[in-house]
This record gives structure tokens, C-alpha cells and sequence, in this order.
């Protein structure tokens, strides 16, 4: 373990369902037992994103979600939406497709806000709206967003290394090192 930093992580349900075959290696298995077994890191469980996971977790993912329960590792914030933030995000918003995909995971983004302002998720389809409003919107900015497939993201050196809010993972950058 090198650092011994904790932070609390949000976890879209997409990571929950897509750990792939036992029998194949997963960056997404390596992901999360990496934070299980090496980290001190929590888990941000809220009612929101708890339905998700209970609705799309694979076998494994149910396994490792009760390990964290057992770990006393799971972070159980209730909050309330921002009505404000869903307002300004709509007032930026040209394309009702991409509204649609942010309001869809704006509850990870309240989570984040509420914790660590860290989100852990595949979804790039809400991802790339967030990172195009996040100029404008300034709650934004500073969310730490990581793909836990994206090899050139080095997923599982951030969680080692402490989950940093480090500029390149930073919502507001996102759209400007993919060109």
C-alpha cells in the first residue's frame, strides 16, 4: 500500500455490472480489489446509487460490496438533490440527448459533492456533457472523474496513490486532452 490516504469514492453501478468472466482477467475486478485490499478507501453507498447496484451487480460485485459492508467500508450519506445545480446544468445544456444522460447520473454527481468529489464509472456518454457544461457550471470543475477500463487513465496507480484530485482527471479538463 503506498499511501495510506482514505477517501470516500463514488462508484457508478455501470462498474458494479461489467467485471466481465472470472476466468478472464477484468481491469475492473483489478480495480476494485485493488481498493479493497490494498486501500483504505470507502465506498459511497446512497440510497440512489445503492437501488443501481442491487438492480445491475454481477455475482462477484455482490461479493465484494459485502466485503466492504463487512470491512465497515461503505459510506451511507442520505442528501437530497441539488435542484440549483439540475437548473444551471439545464441552462447550459443545447442537447436534449446529453441532458438526458447527465440528469440520468446526476446523482453521482450530488454524491461526489457530498464526499470526496470523486466518481469511479464507465459511462462516457455522461462524462463527456458533464466535462462540456463543467466551465459554465461551476460545481463541476473540480469532480474527479476515472474510468476504471481506461488503461491510459492508470486507474489503479490513482487509488494507490490515494485518489488524488489530480488537474488531468479533473471534469473540466476532460474534453480538452481528448483533442
Amino acid at each position: 500500500m503506498r499511501s495510506q490516504r482514505s477517501k470516500s469514492l463514488v462508484i457508478d453501478a455501470c462498474v458494479a455490472c461489467d467485471t466481465g468472466p472470472i476466468t478472464a482477467p477484468s481491469p475492473i475486478r483489478t480495480f476494485l480489489t485493488t481498493m479493497k485490499d490494498d486501500t483504505r478507501h470507502m465506498l459511497v453507498m446512497t440510497k440512489a446509487i445503492g437501488s443501481e447496484w442491487d438492480r445491475h451487480a454481477s455475482p462477484w460485485t455482490r461479493k465484494w460490496r459485502v466485503s466492504m459492508y463487512s470491512q465497515r467500508r461503505v459510506y451511507r450519506p442520505s442528501l437530497k438533490s441539488d435542484d440549483i445545480l439540475r437548473i444551471k446544468i439545464e441552462d447550459k445544456t443545447s442537447k436534449e440527448r446529453d441532458l438526458d444522460e447527465m440528469l440520468k447520473d446526476l446523482h453521482l454527481i450530488d454524491a461526489a459533492m457530498a464526499t470526496d468529489r470523486s466518481i469511479v464509472s464507465l459511462d462516457e456518454n455522461a462524462r463527456v456533457p458533464f466535462a462540456a457544461v463543467s466551465d459554465g457550471v461551476g460545481e463541476l470543475r473540480n469532480i474527479v472523474w476515472v474510468n476504471p477500463a481506461k488503461e491510459n487513465e492508470r486507474p489503479v496507480e490513482w487509488l494507490l496513490d490515494g485518489a488524488p484530485a489530480e488537474e488531468e482527471r479533473l471534469l473540466h479538463r476532460y474534453l480538452t486532452q481528448m483533442r
